[in-house]
């Protein structure tokens, strides 16, 4: 993948084993940590939602509870009515894994008789605490040993206001090796600009790495539909892309900030099981519509583009973003631009279900002296597919990434 706007450096050693839990930290002789948390450490969260994970769960507790962080760590688990032996594990766990003056563990029963899904069960997981912080890990994940130690470090050294309003991530690899290989190479290597700058694209913070103030989540409401749904949505949907909504409800919601770990080693293994993981659930169609939303609510209804904007594509994804704009935003398209020549041959997108009819033109007139060169644009055309040659084409426009023009995928 070539990335020509810039990457931060990535742990280039591979994936690192998970450790012995017995050599993790200084134990006594039942096996429980050994210190008393420090009084200026703040106490930790970590939300857990568990639901048919019985062959996962374990591996996941036992990266959270033998942390290298010295402060209090709470682990909860929600156990969203699984029909498996997961609640069993837990229990199980906690029996074997006493409160101790640092570690704490608490299965959370299902107060439903049916699963309300990932979101719901980390609302519910999150009231049976009150920690400070929160750190997010999911039943199939297994943290690194200095996660938490590395994540709080990142909050508790900025100014409290802007640590309260912050989501910290962290880089990850995956389970087993070469998952996902491109999202996983574009996501460790982000920028701290280009964290926010692609935010409309993809989470540019992967939700198992999120680590955050309590304040904030409570604040937002934690995962909610509320914040950011599409008309039509049925009850299963309502309950898929939690990590998404939140993400633009936090955004939404400024001042709001995104960082990452300085450190270039991965702090979670993020596994990936073909099939079982609720974003393969999840139709491409939605996660646009509700990614569209926010992006109609905090960029195209401000006046600058409400006086006319140009779509950077004139293709698949260009249509479809024309297709699924609001009605009264979409008249505020001015020209669709493109390389191709037969498209732009063809001088117009027709769509006569939409009653619409779009000019189509080279990319050069947005360019200084040409027809469209004072309008916002939309780059509609995936970024880092092209050897560079998309990111070359868009900074000859002269825009201001993150104002008058911004990538969409």
């Amino acid at each position: 993948m070539s990335n020509t706007l810039g990457q931060r450096k990535i742990d280039k050693r591979g994936p690192p084993p998970v450790p012995d839990a017995s050599k993790r930290l200084r134990l006594n002789d039942d096996g429980s940590p050994l210190h008393t948390p420090p009084p200026h450490l703040p106490a930790v969260d970590v939300i857990v939602p568990a639901h048919n994970c019985e062959s996962t769960i374990e591996d996941a507790l036992s990266s959270a509870y033998f942390q290298s962080y010295c402060g209090l760590i709470s682990i909860l688990v929600y156990d969203d009515c699984s029909s498996d032996d997961t609640a069993a594990r837990v229990s199980s766990f906690v029996k074997n894994h006493p409160d101790t003056p640092c570690r704490r563990i608490k299965l959370v029963a299902p107060t439903t008789d049916e699963p309300g899904g990932a979101g719901f069960a980390r609302n519910s997981a999150s009231k049976a605490g009150t920690s400070p912080i929160l750190v997010l890990l999911d039943s199939d994940d297994v943290m690194m040993r200095q996660r938490v130690e590395k994540q709080v470090a990142v909050l508790t050294q900025m100014e409290d206001s802007k640590a309260k309003r912050t989501i910290v991530g962290c880089n990850f690899y995956r389970e087993p090796e070469g998952s996902t290989q491109h999202y996983t190479n574009w996501a460790n290597t982000l920028t701290p600009e280009r964290i926010y700058l692609e935010q409309f694209r993809e989470l540019t913070l992967l939700q198992p790495t999120w680590c955050l103030h309590r304040a904030r989540f409570e604040e937002l409401d934690g995962y909610t539909t509320s914040a950011l749904s599409v008309a039509g949505e049925t009850e299963v949907e309502l309950k898929l892309a939690e990590d998404l909504r939140f993400w633009h409800a936090h955004l939404s919601s400024p001042p709001s900030f995104l960082v990452t770990t300085p450190t270039p080693e991965p702090l979670l293994m993020y596994r990936h099981l073909e099939g079982m993981s609720q974003s393969s659930r999840t139709s491409p169609k939605l996660l646009m519509n509700l990614r569209l939303k926010s992006f109609e609510s905090r960029v195209l209804n401000k006046d600058k583009w409400k006086n006319g904007f140009a779509v950077w594509g004139a293709g698949r994804d260009g249509k479809n973003f024309v297709k699924n704009i609001s009605v009264e935003l979409r008249k505020n398209i001015r020209v669709m631009v493109d390389v191709d020549e037969k498209k732009i041959n063809a001088k117009f997108y027709f769509n006569r279900d939409l009653n619409v009819k779009i000019p189509i033109a080279h990319f050069s007139s947005l360019q200084r002296g040409g027809d469209y060169e004072s309008l916002p644009v939309v780059v509609c055309v995936a970024m880092y597919r092209t050897d560079g040659k998309l990111e070359e084409n868009v900074s000859t426009i002269e825009r201001k990434e993150g104002d008058d023009f911004w990538h969409f995928f």
